[in-house]
């Protein structure tokens, strides 16, 4: 009979819930906290119940907000909108939501919250060629 450990790789601690040690489930917790509050962000323009505070941040999500809104419009008309073709809209709106995500931590660190990090500049612009492109 095996032992039962966490099902992250490499990890030897017994599982606490959904197959997950302690940490890896408080990590996995964090994880799907941050997409929540991306996928707010890009349909309400709000963190935490706020708009962007961070004037450049907030300058960057309006261009967002437009790609977003037109890959959404791409995807459930299978027509292409704007700059976005069809064949390239799922594609941009994970693109968007990997954006969101970054925007959501860089505001969160701006307002001095705990669960907020810095901004990672060389990922940012490297999702935003890809969506421009």
């Amino acid at each position: 009979m095996s032992k039962k450990t966490c099902r992250k790789r490499y990890c030897n601690e017994p599982p606490v819930k959904y197959r997950y040690c302690k940490t890896h489930y408080s990590e996995c917790l964090l994880k799907e906290k941050r997409r929540e509050r991306a996928l707010i962000l890009l349909q309400t323009g709000e963190i935490e119940g706020e708009r962007i505070s961070k004037p450049d941040l907030n300058q960057e999500f309006i261009q967002l907000n437009s790609f977003w809104s037109d890959a959404c419009i791409a995807a459930q008309t299978k027509a292409d909108v704007g700059h976005i073709t069809y064949k390239q809209a799922e594609q941009t709106l994970s693109l968007c939501k990997s954006l969101a995500e970054a925007f959501v931590d860089e505001e969160l660190m701006y307002r001095g919250h705990p669960e907020g990090k810095g901004p990672e500049g060389f990922t940012k612009d490297l999702i935003w060629k890809k969506i421009i492109n």
